[in-house]
């Protein structure tokens, strides 16, 4: 019997302490890609190279963008993606084979997101339930093109496995901060590219309200001070989208209206 192979792909840039522990955790797949930002500057590229089946190095095209490219490498009917900032854990990637052997008509399937915050794993609040679809059939995949928390749609039945992918998304508080910032102005773009607008009730009632829903809520006190300061800095987050909305959105050019800047209602509903 022919068994379906797997081509695993990872874009990184400066992941040199994360690159490793990523590759290692896939040393089983057929194939492994690694698309390395041009702009790098440390060890990611020399850290990468004997555990990669192919390193590319390319100027950054975007999440969506580099997924792609990452995508049309792969040489196998299966594919598995992963951030440098995760790993697969044993029992997920026996399931991933198993699936992968008999996947009895998936087109896809969804994986449990094991978060690591702050030395520990978070169990409780807004991460508890994280679920991802990575592992897909080429042909029935596509990247959904966003400039920020990007992912895949696929043509078919997805499943769920078994298992864990493991996730440290920060490696400190100043990390996460600069997260924030980051990715904010980006979903603050491309809300405005759909017309979206924030006004002050966005900044005044979303952010608590992320915090209660999952510090109180969902639990997220069950995780000490870890499960606060997760808490906290999610609702930052909230903030900062909708505070990056607002500039987004102002008017710049000569004799701007003041009464104008900022204090559109119309604010979204998905926070």
């Amino acid at each position: 019997m022919n068994v379906a192979k797997i081509s695993a792909f990872v874009a990184a840039r400066d992941e040199e302490d994360r690159i490793v522990r990523c590759l290692r955790s896939l040393s089983w797949a057929d194939e492994r890609i690694v698309i390395l930002d041009a702009a790098t500057t440390d060890a990611t590229a020399e850290r990468a190279r004997p555990l990669a089946t192919d390193l590319v190095v390319r100027p950054w095209d975007g999440f969506a963008g580099v997924k792609r490219i990452a995508l049309s490498r792969c040489r196998n009917d299966w594919v598995l993606w992963l951030d440098a900032d995760e790993a697969v854990d044993p029992e997920l990637a026996t399931a991933i084979r198993a699936a992968v052997a008999d996947p009895r008509g998936h087109a896809g399937f969804r994986m449990r997101r094991r978060n690591h915050y702050l030395g520990r794993i978070v169990r409780h609040g807004a991460w508890s339930n994280d679920r991802v679809l990575r592992l897909f059939r080429k042909d029935a995949a596509r990247i959904v093109d966003r400039l920020v928390h990007e992912g895949v749609a696929v043509a078919g039945p997805v499943g769920d496995l078994d298992g864990a992918l493991d996730h440290w998304s920060y490696r400190d508080l100043l990390h996460h901060q600069r997260k924030i910032a980051t990715w904010s102005r980006l979903w603050a773009a491309e809300a405005k590219r759909a017309g979206r607008r924030a006004g002050p009730h966005d900044l005044l009632f979303r952010p608590p309200l992320r915090f209660l829903k999952g510090y109180v809520l969902k639990a997220g006190f069950l995780d000490g001070r870890a499960g606060l300061v997760l808490a906290f800095l999610d609702a930052v987050y909230v903030g900062m989208k909708y505070a990056s909305l607002i500039e987004a959105n102002l008017d710049r050019g000569d004799g701007e209206d003041p009464e104008r800047g900022g204090t559109e209602e119309g604010g979204t509903t998905d926070e």
